[in-house]
């Protein structure tokens, strides 16, 4: 047999690899796209910044957003209007609040794990560990909002009664995110899931986030033993 050339059995491994390489990579973009559009597009816009574009990029980005719900709670507090539940509005809340959320939650997760392995991926954004904390902080919030919208817009019969206003549907997100708890209960598995997966994403952000940080401050603070 010829040593030059490889087995073919060694040529189809190879080739099975790389379709299974190419498969992954396709089915993770799309799981992106699906699960948090907004996460893909800051991704595509980040390609090519500089650390320093790159900063303020995700400053504007997220200054956007604070902004856009905002905007939203103040429009449905001061018109009292709660809009149909049609295909349109759906897609927005899936986009925005809810896509909007996964994005912060996967940054912070992802950046926890660097930091307990010491890994400095953050530092090609430029942030410092007062930055990280400083946004940790602003996406604690804006979670508590994204779901006090997500909550004022769902169905009829999801809670114990319906929000007498927006604000108070912010009411019921920050007593779930704190688990406080408040008078109203979710009561139907749709509504029970999302205020489960509030308590996970505020669960990541004050334990294993902010848990991390402080462990990588103390691990940098740490003096050598004489």
């Amino acid at each position: 047999m010829c040593r030059g050339h490889p087995r073919p059995w060694v040529t189809g491994v190879a080739s099975m690899k790389d379709a299974t390489s190419r498969v992954a990579r396709i089915l993770g973009v799309a799981c992106l796209v699906l699960f948090s559009p907004t996460r893909a597009v800051i991704d595509r816009l980040k390609r090519d910044c500089d650390p320093a574009g790159k900063k303020r990029l995700i400053n504007r980005w997220n200054d956007f957003f604070l902004a856009l719900f905002i905007a939203a709670i103040a429009t449905a507090y001061l018109t009292h209007v709660r809009p149909r539940l049609t295909l349109a509005i759906w897609v927005l809340l899936w986009i925005f609040p809810v896509g909007r959320v996964d994005e912060m939650w996967y940054a912070f997760w992802r950046d926890a794990f660097d930091r307990l392995r010491g890994v400095d991926a953050g530092n090609s954004s430029g942030f410092s560990m007062v930055d990280r904390l400083r946004y940790l902080i602003r996406s604690y919030v804006e979670v508590t909002i994204n779901f006090g919208i997500l909550y004022f817009f769902l169905p009829a019969g999801m809670f114990t009664r319906p929000f007498r206003s927006i604000l108070e549907a912010l009411y019921f997100s920050a007593t779930t995110i704190t688990t406080a708890g408040c008078d109203i209960f979710p009561c139907r598995a749709f509504s029970q899931f999302w205020c489960i997966y509030e308590l996970a994403v505020g669960f990541t952000l004050v334990v294993v986030t902010f848990g991390s940080y402080i462990a990588r401050i103390g691990s940098v603070q740490k003096l050598p033993d004489d």
